[in-house]
């Protein structure tokens, strides 16, 4: 990746209005001042040593002259093209099917050359691999669906910012050495992310530290770099974990102020920050500081909320549910309980009304990833922005089915525990039916062939599903939110192979990890049901898969601490349970 030549070196936005620039990296002053977004010091970034499919197509090696070990140049970098050693087999004769075309020279360049030679390289490969469909810039309508847009600030600020560079040529280092079994390249790239954190460090020693756009990018590289790669022989993250670079960012947010993202590559950091902000809280189960007003709005008032802004603004009430639960599990005061489980039930309906309005503006192309909705296998993503939306159906699944869940504990807290019978049209009811799915072997019914009464956690009365039908019984409200957050769990299962597909990019398969590790919520408890019968066996064919030559299952091991617990499921129906996954 190279900037194009200029001969100025002022900012893009002063050299285009012919003002003075005063050169401060990321951002001149000049242009904040005036209100105007700094677009950075460069004319743009291209990607270099790629073919059409989007892979480099140069490989390097470091050649050690071993007659001058010491001379300025024992060191070079040999570039030579791939194509020469693609085709290995011979002919009869031994000669090589295109031994008659010249084989294309080595590339000698001297070290300090080499040095800019192979970052060019091993940052076109990091900038091919890192999004999904071998994309390298995000398009509008992708970064709509999926928190990717920042990863477009990733160019502009390596030519600019230390830790990023450190960061982004460590993990490009890993990727290339993780597919290759390349032990030497392994090494330099740990070298390179310790790089990266002196340069944190230092970036953090100085005057108005928080107010730089590359401390946010570095730890947002950094992160990912230690989920990955980080004690890859290891079930247990090092001290400095992943979960540690996701607070540093909270912490630089926070110290900005909603004000400071409301403009320019701030306000894509931010807003692609915001769901692991959630998922942090929702790990520590405490409220979420960025679920205010001011941090809701702010931001938002020279950019319209995308799709998925809108889906994470609902998200962002979820840990502050689970906070009230825990303060009701420990709770001796009755009426402290009292009013806690209607706070929790209020908020829970508030939350899924929005996300049942947020759905119906969707309308059908929810159904796109549907196991449900599709008649046989579900095709794949074939584009970065079908794997986009693909990752934002999957958050709208598990959030639906946290409330589902929690719902269902309320309602059932003062019922015995038991398995209620599979009702007749139970898949028309809690998954809709199409031809060629469960549902062609049952009787049709209509979306509101079942009755529960909300208040009195008793059933309701059947209620006729169609004159060609007969009356099916009804299930309570507690037996309804348990086959509810069954048929999110169901969904989720069969849609998350597709996070870890070769053309899903390494954002994505990350990203796909922690949606993985909250779906697991829901089938490590004794309650999980599996509706189609063999969800945990898809599951667990998951852990085998790998993700830069890491099984997944040892990641998941080390993103719950150590210990991957065995999973367990049912298919004779959703137990009655005064606790149930994913909270």
């Amino acid at each position: 990746m190279v900037g194009i030549p200029t001969r100025s070196v002022s900012c893009l936005t002063c050299r285009r209005r012919k003002k003075k620039c005063d050169k401060t990296a990321p951002t001149c002053l000049k242009c904040e001042k005036a209100g105007l977004e700094c677009e950075g010091y460069t004319d743009g970034l291209v990607w270099v040593n790629r073919t059409v499919d989007n892979r480099p197509k140069l490989q390097v090696r470091l050649r050690q002259q071993q007659q001058q070990p010491d001379s300025a140049h024992g060191q070079q970098l040999v570039l030579h093209d791939d194509d020469s050693n693609t085709n290995s087999s011979s002919s009869p004769d031994g000669s090589s099917p295109d031994s008659d075309r010249a084989r294309p020279p080595d590339i000698l360049l001297p070290a300090h050359l080499a040095r800019s030679a192979r970052e060019q390289l091993y940052m076109g490969y990091f900038g091919s691999t890192l999004l999904a469909a071998g994309t390298t810039i995000p398009s509008d309508q992708a970064m709509s669906f999926a928190s990717m847009g920042w990863t477009k600030h990733i160019g502009p600020l390596y030519e600019t910012d230390p830790a990023v560079r450190s960061a982004a040529m460590a993990t490009s280092s890993a990727i290339i050495a993780t597919l290759h079994n390349d032990k030497q390249l392994q090494v330099k790239g740990i070298q390179a992310y310790n790089s990266s954190v002196v340069e944190m460090v230092k970036g953090l020693q100085r005057t108005n530290w928080y107010k730089r756009d590359g401390l946010l990018t570095a730890a947002r590289i950094m992160a990912t770099f230690e989920l990955l790669f980080i004690s890859k022989d290891k079930d247990t993250p090092e001290p400095l974990a992943w979960r540690g670079h996701n607070q540093g960012q909270q912490a630089i947010f926070l110290a900005r102020g909603p004000a400071a993202f409301a403009t320019g590559p701030a306000h894509q950091l931010y807003s692609d920050a915001r769901i692991n902000m959630v998922m942090l809280s929702m790990g520590q189960r405490k409220r979420s500081p960025f679920a205010s007003p001011a941090w809701d709005k702010i931001p938002w008032k020279k950019h319209p909320k995308a799709v998925k802004d809108e889906l994470i603004d609902m998200m962002q009430d979820v840990p502050e549910i689970l906070e009230y639960i825990d303060e009701f599990k420990t709770s001796t005061d009755p009426h402290r309980r009292q009013d806690l489980e209607m706070l929790i039930m209020s908020r829970c309906n508030a939350v899924r009304a929005d996300l049942d309005a947020w759905a119906t503006d969707r309308g059908e192309s929810l159904q796109r990833f549907d196991c449900f909705a599709n008649i046989g296998p579900i095709e794949p993503p074939k584009n970065d922005v079908e794997f986009a939306f693909h990752h934002m159906t999957t958050i709208y699944w598990f959030t639906a089915g946290m409330l589902a869940c929690i719902k269902s504990f309320f309602t059932s807290r003062y019922g015995e525990e038991r398995i209620p019978q599979r009702p007749p049209g139970w898949y028309t009811t809690y998954g809709g039916a199409a031809a060629g799915t469960p549902a062609s072997s049952s009787s049709p019914a209509n979306n509101s062939s079942y009755g529960y009464d909300d208040d009195s956690h008793s059933p309701a009365s059947a209620v006729s599903a169609s004159s060609t039908t007969t009356t099916a019984p009804s299930v309570s409200v507690t037996e309804h939110y348990l086959w509810e957050s069954a048929m999110y769990a169901t969904r989720e299962v069969y849609a998350m192979g597709f996070f870890f597909m070769p053309d899903a990019g390494v954002a994505h398969s990350a990203a796909g990890l922690m949606s993985l590790a909250v779906m697991l919520r829901y089938y490590l408890h004794p309650a999980a049901f599996c509706i189609l019968g063999n969800e945990v066996e898809m599951v667990q064919g998951l852990y085998s898969t790998p993700i830069l030559g890491i099984p997944i299952g040892q990641l998941l091991r080390r993103i719950l601490g150590g210990h991957l617990p065995p999973l367990v499921a049912n298919t004779d129906g959703p137990r009655m349970s005064h606790g149930l996954g994913w909270f």
